[in-house]
């Protein structure tokens, strides 16, 4: 249960910062502003760590495997 409050914690601040990205104009892509939302709510402990620290290690440790398909297509493109 706690990993899917804290991958939802995550989407949400995913989908508030494109929100806010498209809805304003901004010059900031979505996922950007969303990770700044995202680390202030951290930082100000609106969020707390221990929520999303599984789902963040998670992340991480799978990271590399998430480049696998922009590497094939820019390997596709030249």
């Amino acid at each position: 249960m706690e990993t899917i409050r804290g991958f939802s914690i995550i989407i949400f601040y995913l989908f508030s910062g494109d929100l806010l990205s498209k809805s304003l104009n901004l010059l900031i892509p979505g996922n950007v502003l969303g990770m700044i939302l995202l680390f202030l709510s951290l930082y100000f402990k609106i969020v707390k760590l221990r929520d999303i620290d599984n789902v963040a290690n998670g992340l991480i440790k799978i990271l590399s495997f998430l480049f696998v398909p922009v590497a094939v297509g820019i390997i596709l493109y030249l």
